[in-house]
């Protein structure tokens, strides 16, 4: 990869059991005007959650703090999204998977001594979490070196377009069950997408991609593409596949 790795978002996704976040407490002016106060959100939450792609779904038992800041000693960190849902808190920045985890324990130092109802705000630590993370790199490869050249050559052959015009190559990669209805790309939760980076040209090879990885792990599997294409062994990296995926994943980067 050429030049510097940029982050777009790292986000995560604390999954608790049961309704052990009270939802509700975010809209009581005090506790909200808190929370915005210690992150530097400009606005009043949304009443709604962060989906796997970012995008915030209105509605429902959720609240969305959005445009916030905290600080670390690199610097500070600007916060994208932090939504609280009845089983779920998700947290979403523009720096990298590792300093969710301190910006987390911000937010429990700042909710853990409020009750409402004589209940905490959350109750117990989060069962496990997932990663997604959106970076945009310039690679070392074509898209088009991903596939077989046989496949792209009929591709290249077969498909109209004018004389000026190439095709640009777009790699997605979704995790399904095998054994149930496939739900369609929009039903599909956790997905890796590798894409021409909008605004620039097919041959500049800068890219954006979409992963279930933390930023660090993002990086590594990158990396690992570029070296599969070059008939380099890969990396050894550490396998999230398997019946303890879920385990490893809180040990990930």
């Amino acid at each position: 990869m050429k030049g510097e790795v940029r982050v777009l978002a790292a986000r995560r996704f604390y999954n608790f059991t049961g309704d052990a976040i009270q939802v509700a407490a975010f809209a009581l002016s005090d506790i909200q005007q808190l929370f915005r106060s210690a992150f530097e959100f400009q606005t009043p939450p949304l009443q709604g959650a962060v989906a796997q792609g970012g995008v915030i779904q209105v509605g429902g038992p959720a609240f969305t703090f959005q445009s916030g800041r905290f600080s670390t000693k690199a610097g500070p960190i600007p916060i994208r999204y932090i939504s609280f849902e009845p089983s779920r808190l998700t947290v979403d920045i523009i720096g990298p998977t590792a300093a969710i985890e301190a910006l987390y324990r911000t937010i429990r130092e700042v909710l853990d001594p409020l009750t409402v109802g004589g209940s905490p705000v959350i109750v117990g630590e989060a069962a496990r979490f997932e990663d997604v993370s959106e970076l945009t790199v310039q690679l070392d490869i074509d898209l088009v070196k991903l596939v077989d050249p046989r496949a792209y050559e009929i591709a290249e052959k077969r498909l109209p377009r004018d004389s000026d015009q190439s095709l640009a190559m777009t790699l997605r990669l979704e995790v399904v069950n095998p054994n149930e209805a496939y739900p369609g790309g929009g039903g599909v939760a956790q997905q890796h997408l590798l894409q021409v980076r909008a605004g620039t040209r097919p041959a500049d090879r800068v890219v954006f991609t979409l992963a279930p990885l933390g930023t660090e792990a993002h990086t590594d599997y990158l990396r690992d593409l570029e070296r599969a294409v070059a008939g380099v062994a890969p990396a050894r990296g550490r396998s999230l596949v398997g019946p303890g995926r879920r385990a490893r994943l809180r040990k990930s980067r």
